[in-house]
C-alpha cells in the first residue's frame, strides 16, 4: 500500500505544499490504466476500513491520510 500512495506512483498528490493529506491526482485522469488502478485502490481502502470495524484484532492500518473532500 505504501507504493500505491507514494509520490512516485503519481495517483495521489498532497492537498497543499507541505501537507500530509492526499487527494487523487487530476493529471492521472487521462492515463490509460488510471480507472482500473483507482478502483483497485478503493477496494484496498474499503477492505481496511471494513476489517477495522470488526475490532482491534482485525485492524488494518494505511500509511496515509486522505483529504476530507
Amino acid at each position: 500500500s505504501k507504493k500505491l500512495f507514494s509520490a512516485e506512483a503519481g495517483y495521489f498528490t498532497p492537498v497543499e505544499e507541505g501537507s500530509t493529506a492526499l487527494y487523487p491526482n487530476p493529471k492521472m485522469a487521462n492515463h490509460r490504466n488510471a480507472a482500473k488502478m483507482y478502483r483497485f485502490i478503493g477496494k484496498v481502502v474499503g477492505k481496511c476500513l471494513y476489517e477495522s470495524a470488526h475490532g482491534s484484532s482485525y485492524r488494518q492500518f494505511l500509511p496515509i491520510r486522505l483529504a476530507k473532500s
